[in-house]
């Protein structure tokens, strides 16, 4: 499972959504097999932390997600539609998806990501795990014609989505000597426009450490482009396992990085979750899980604070301490933030459940419903989206009451996630006969036309569609498939 499709995956069971399987809500970023600086502290390390390290490339740490405006006009110029993140694309005009046609279909190479669409092209990154390759590609959004082909230099162990802002794309990378890179290139040639390197983290005896991922969403906002990476250390003799996870900007124009928030704790879990008001307020939620050693608790903390992007304000700060309910995730819908109630482990009082709304200026609830589980699915249009096998919730923010279920059909025996597209709500099912591209009516969640398109072969997911410039895209077996209208 790639970590876009490790985040879609989580927004189904009520985590967080990323680009290498877009769970519901949940940290965007996978762990992968230790470098070989780390090794060997893992090899002494494995049977004490076998219950909480998960490996390989089903899970995760740290995490970039913003929310907030959708992209200018039409286009899909980053991951989830715009620097909301909300799988949004308010210009889009309605699409009678019964009527489309296959208009190409482009293959790479190795795991895409989910790719973007401005103006006449598409963009996306891919990474090849057994060879540790990546490189991005840029094709004609009309025709599927190659226009350029970019590989990233390095053995590569990880990858983030693209991101463009006016002529640059913008895409991180992690190769296997914990550096970690960011590079500018000119999105109609392909050309390098700037590189910025950040080193390896600095070893020092007897603790191993050693960079272990990135961020997999790389977010655009204010000129900048926001990504996050985790530092894993194993201290011997004590087995105890301190991450830092950081979330570093870079200059969209000139590379410059500068350094936004720092979490640190003695952990085996941490994770980063930021969104983006469209009022320019951000919003950052910290999780991490401490250890305490072998046959000793796990504690649970989590804060919460937002801030205008600007600094024209301090902000507000809310953790369990300071008799404020925290949260472990955050999404923007408009000027509000959507949170979880989560609290750190010796809250004292009634534990808290369900889904909240804050005012993004000042942090206080303004809405919530107790029975609401995971992030929100897809937010926009003064809607948010749970999505599950059986049916679409839309509630109306800030309240959250109920605006419309629709129920999928008989016979559905998944479903993907939801994508809000103009006055309309974009989803694929799969059925025994097949798969199926539905639209529902945005305001009232009445059915709308369908497409047979083709079912992944890899995964029972049906992919999340992207609706963008008149257009279609759907990524399946790592084929990216495009509809337009006949």
């Amino acid at each position: 499972m790639t970590r876009t499709a490790a985040v879609e995956a989580s927004r189904r069971s009520g985590g967080h959504p990323g680009p290498h399987g877009d769970a519901r809500r949940m940290p965007i970023t996978r762990w992968h097999e230790p470098s070989p600086a780390m090794q060997l502290g893992f090899d002494m390390a494995r049977s004490i932390q076998a219950r909480r390290v998960r490996r390989g490339r089903g899970a995760l740490t740290a995490l970039l997600v913003t929310v907030a405006l959708v992209a200018a006009g039409c286009d899909w110029a980053q991951w989830g539609g715009g620097p909301g993140h909300g799988f949004a694309n308010a210009g889009e005009a309605a699409l009678d998806v019964g009527s489309l046609e296959p208009s190409h279909q482009v293959t790479p190479g190795g795991r895409v990501l989910p790719p973007i669409v401005v103006g006449s092209s598409a963009v996306a990154s891919t990474i090849d795990f057994a060879t540790s390759t990546a490189a991005v590609h840029a094709w004609d959004a009309d025709s599927g014609a190659v226009r350029w082909t970019v590989g990233l230099d390095g053995a590569v162990r990880d990858v983030t989505v693209v991101g463009a802002s006016g002529s640059t794309v913008v895409v991180g990378w992690l190769t296997n000597d914990g550096v970690m890179h960011v590079r500018g290139l000119d999105r109609a040639t392909g050309s390098t426009q700037w590189t910025t390197d950040v080193p390896r983290p600095t070893i020092e005896p007897p603790a191993v450490t050693a960079r272990t991922d990135l961020g997999e969403v790389l977010t655009i906002a204010g000129g900048r482009a926001y990504v996050s990476d985790r530092v894993a250390t194993y201290v011997d003799p004590y087995p105890l396992f301190p991450n830092t996870v950081t979330l570093r900007s870079f200059d969209v124009v000139t590379g410059a990085a500068r350094t936004e928030r720092v979490a640190r704790s003695d952990t085996t879990h941490a994770v980063t979750d930021l969104a983006l008001s469209s009022n320019g307020w951000l919003a950052t939620a910290t999780s991490s899980t401490t250890w305490f050693g072998p046959g000793r608790p796990y504690v649970d903390e989590h804060t919460l604070a937002g801030a205008p992007l600007d600094g024209s304000s301090t902000g507000w700060w809310f953790d369990a301490s300071s008799g404020q309910v925290a949260a472990s995730w955050v999404v923007a819908a408009g000027s509000y933030f959507v949170t979880d109630p989560a609290v750190n482990e010796w809250f004292q009082g009634p534990w808290p459940t369900g889904v909240v709304v804050r005012s993004s200026t000042t942090g206080a609830i303004v809405g919530g419903d107790e029975s609401l589980v995971g992030a929100p699915s897809a937010v926009g249009g003064g809607l948010a989206i749970w999505a599950t096998a059986t049916q679409l919730d839309a509630r109306s923010v800030p309240g959250l009451g109920p605006a419309w279920t629709a129920t999928l059909p008989d016979g559905t025996t998944s479903a993907g996630l939801p994508t809000i597209a103009g006055p309309l709500v974009y989803v694929v099912t799969t059925s025994a006969s097949g798969s199926t591209l539905r639209t529902f009516d945005r305001a009232t969640g009445a059915p709308g036309s369908t497409l047979a398109v083709p079912s992944p072969s890899t995964t029972t997911d049906p992919p999340r569609p992207i609706v963008a410039n008149g257009r279609v895209l759907l990524v399946v077996d790592d084929t990216i498939h495009v509809y337009e209208p006949a």
